[in-house]
């Protein structure tokens, strides 16, 4: 053993400000290697001072396959508890700070100063922590990682692992899910989820979410049945066969998707139980959802639903929400009223600064300075400190597309915006994303695939007007008369007055169709 290693008693002290450094007492034991520095840095970073296995693993050894990334990641943590007993602990799902460290990220420097790693994914992860501003990161960096918490506790899900104990490929699916899931419902709020690998008791869940798997590999299928924890009523339940090797399936885009269904549909049908008392985040994620629904009505319910809710830990989120209902205002339903655009940017920026490190108020904050204020730069460095935190978060991705396409990479941003309607599968508003990936489409000149992302649109939302406006136009473009007519006639209904000359006007908000020039077409 090194002898300046410190011994099983020793307590720890990370700076993770300025110059990293790890000491034990008035002794400097930082590991001489970069990875070990890299691996302790990105966990004392966590808020809560813990990371998922499969995330630490793509930051640290994303050249790597899964499997080999894990063999590093197991070699590291034990070197590290020879090395530095009591400093890292580790399971079989995450790996914390022991209880005897301690953290110190109030220094001056940027996060983790002297730690570089030649790794893709760790270089932009550091650099986007040190390039956000002092603001966006307190106390050294935590916070960018920080979901906020509305009032009351969080919900408690746990993934267990069928009847059986669970064997190398079960376990390699738990963790997939575990940190899928934890990445996805942390667009909705806050959630605990754990994974329980054996059969004695454990805490009692809100959600209980059984994982079985087939054969684990072409052929096979993996299966979900998510129960209330309390009386085991059932929720949802879903499969995605396997159509390659089981690293390929989870590395891809099906399995986004099929992560994406499991939480929407789960925290839906634990939301809609009478037997679940209706907490603020219920209530807030009720209001969210009716900006959604092209009526005036619910619309001005949910801004009621908002402002009672502009109280604790709730008041950032609660005002991106309220801020972006004025946006629909706008966008939707063409409302010109002279103060609803100044009064969305002010409650955005009002969000913003009291949850400046929620992915959630990051995300509609850029979405506000693209739509209403025009500022690109501002939106795509919103849309980025929002992804650092979740890069699964669908608003801060949509917002991103929007900067690319504007700032002359139109084919980034549909590329985006595809990748977003994926993550978005299974959400009730799902619909909002095929129109975005219309929007991008249109700007790459497929006329054909936007045409079929605004038709998609309409099958879930028949009467999402963005949706009607653009299937209106492109019928027309695309020498189908009829079939414009008839979505217009269904826009008229929530339009009174509506015509074709409509799409041909500058102040009808359907932006992308003159920008694109193809607006001046409709009337050939």
């Amino acid at each position: 053993m090194n002898s300046d290693a410190p011994n099983a008693s020793a307590e720890f002290l990370v700076t993770t400000r300025g110059r990293f450094r790890i000491r034990a007492g008035d002794r400097d034991v930082t590991p001489p290697g970069p990875k070990a520095c890299a691996l302790v840095g990105a966990v004392a970073l966590a808020p809560d001072g813990s990371r998922a296995r499969r995330w630490l693993q793509r930051l640290i050894w994303s050249d790597r396959a899964p499997g080999q990334a894990s063999d590093s990641l197991r070699r590291l943590l034990a070197d590290l508890r020879r090395t530095h007993p009591g400093l890292l602990e580790a399971d079989r799902s995450d790996v914390r700070l022991g209880p005897g460290v301690a953290r110190d990220g109030e220094g001056p420097g940027p996060p983790l100063e002297g730690v570089e790693l030649h790794d893709a994914a760790f270089t932009r992860w550091i650099e986007g922590l040190r390039a956000a501003p002092q603001a966006l990161l307190p106390s050294g960096g935590a916070a960018l990682f920080r979901t906020e918490t509305p009032e009351g506790a969080p919900l408690r899900i746990r993934l267990e692992a069928g009847d059986a104990l669970p064997g190398g490929a079960e376990l390699f699916v738990l963790g997939a899910l575990h940190d899928a899931l934890r990445q996805r419902i942390a667009t909705y709020g806050a959630a605990e989820v754990a994974i329980r690998t054996d059969r004695v008791s454990a805490p009692t869940a809100d959600i209980r979410i059984l994982v079985a798997l087939d054969t684990p590999g072409p052929g096979g299928s993996i299966r979900l049945r998510a129960v209330a924890g309390a009386d085991g009523r059932f929720l949802w339940s879903g499969r995605i066969g396997l159509d390659a090797p089981l690293e390929t399936v989870i590395a891809g885009e099906r399995f986004a998707a099929f992560v994406s269904a499991a939480a929407s549909g789960t925290l839906s049908a634990h939301g809609r139980s009478s037997a679940v008392a209706l907490t603020p985040y219920m209530r807030m994620q009720r209001a969210a959802a009716m900006l959604f629904q092209g009526d005036l009505p619910a619309l001005a319910r949910a801004e009621t639903e908002l402002a009672g809710l502009c109280t604790g830990d709730a008041t950032a989120i609660a005002l991106s929400w309220r801020a972006f209902a004025r946006l629909t205002r706008i966008l939707e339903f063409a409302d010109a009223g002279p103060d609803l655009r100044a009064e969305a940017l002010a409650l955005g920026r009002d969000a913003l600064a009291r949850g400046p490190a929620n992915p959630l108020v990051l995300a509609l904050a850029a979405t506000l300075e693209a739509k209403l204020a025009g500022d690109m730069d501002r939106c795509r460095f919103l849309a980025l400190a929002a992804i650092r935190s979740n890069d699964q978060n669908p608003y801060a991705l949509d917002a991103l597309a929007e900067a690319e396409a504007v700032r002359g990479a139109p084919g980034a941003a549909h590329e985006t915006a595809r990748r977003v309607r994926v993550l978005a599968t299974g959400m009730p508003n799902a619909f909002y994303w095929d129109v975005q990936v219309c929007l991008t489409a249109l700007r790459v000149g497929e006329t054909a695939r936007a045409a079929r992302a605004a038709r998609t649109a309409l099958v879930s939302h028949p009467g999402y007007r963005p949706a009607l406006r653009y299937a209106t136009a492109l019928s027309l473009l695309e020498g189908a008369p009829e079939a414009a007519a008839r979505y217009a006639a269904r826009l008229a209904l929530r339009e009174p007055g509506f015509t074709i000359d409509h799409l041909r006007a500058p102040g009808y908000p359907v932006h992308t169709l003159h920008a694109t020039g193809l607006a001046e077409r409709l009337g050939r």
